[in-house]
């Protein structure tokens, strides 16, 4: 198993306006935020996923774009995104 930082990448920690993440994510405690690290790396902004679903070619999240890989989770079962 590997994590993703999932709402805000540690990439564009440099971009974020904190103030408008506090608004989209009300349920983080906010109480303990200090710096962008408090945030980046906490729980709340992690995904556990497989290897192949993180980095992997053709189906990690690092690789294509996000509806086509949510799309992976119900996608019919002879339907194929790309080829092996």
């Amino acid at each position: 198993r590997e994590v993703h930082h999932f709402h805000i990448e540690w990439a564009d920690s440099n971009m974020v306006d904190w103030d408008k993440v506090k608004l989209e994510h009300p349920t983080f405690d906010w109480s303990k935020f200090k710096s962008a690290e408090d945030f980046i790396d906490s729980d709340y902004n992690m995904m556990v996923l497989c290897m192949e679903h993180h980095r992997g070619k053709d189906k990690g999240i690092h690789m294509l774009p996000y509806p086509i890989w949510v799309g992976q989770k119900y996608k019919k079962d002879n339907f194929v995104f790309a080829p092996e």
